[in-house]
Order: C-alpha cells, then sequence, then structure tokens
C-alpha cells in the first residue's frame, strides 16, 4: 500500500500539479520494486477531487513523461465531480 496526500486546493491547476507528484513518486516506488525483482500492479483509488488528480496523472503523464512505462492498471473512483478540465480522461 502507498498513500499519497495532497492539498486539495480547488483549483484544476492545483490538482494537474498534484498529479505531477503523485505520479513522480509512483515512477519512484515503481523504480524501487522493479530494483527488488518485482513488477508492481497499481491500482489507484481517487475519493471525491482525490479522483481528479488520478484522472490528471494521464495528461502529466502524455506532457511530461510520454515514454514512461508506468501502467496504471486500474483505477477506482469514488464520489468524483468529473470536470470539463478531465471530462476526456475518464
Amino acid at each position: 500500500y502507498y498513500t499519497f496526500g495532497w492539498s486539495a486546493l480547488l483549483s484544476p491547476s492545483s490538482r494537474y500539479k498534484e498529479a505531477e507528484n503523485l505520479l513522480n513518486a509512483l515512477m519512484a516506488k515503481r523504480e524501487e520494486f522493479l530494483r527488488n525483482g518485482i513488477e508492481p500492479k497499481i491500482r489507484l483509488v481517487g475519493y471525491s477531487h482525490g479522483g481528479n488528480v488520478c484522472l490528471n496523472i494521464a495528461a502529466v503523464r502524455s506532457q511530461l513523461y510520454p515514454e514512461s512505462e508506468l501502467s496504471i492498471e486500474e483505477l477506482i473512483l469514488l464520489g468524483c465531480p468529473v470536470q470539463t478540465e478531465t471530462d476526456y480522461l475518464v
């Protein structure tokens, strides 16, 4: 298990920045597992606007880290208000 806390500021730009932080943390954690001979399967659970942070990972990855081999196997959104900023990422 890995938990990630974020500022919970209600702005699209802050959720995008937090998605970048989460993606960097996930890539580092994946590398740690790979060094130990484990290929992790990543499942994200996002609640409320935390779900929008998770959705923004796709945008951050395609814009900043297109060469990343990180793969998210499953995304669970609980009470996530899908907004115009993230509707195309669903």
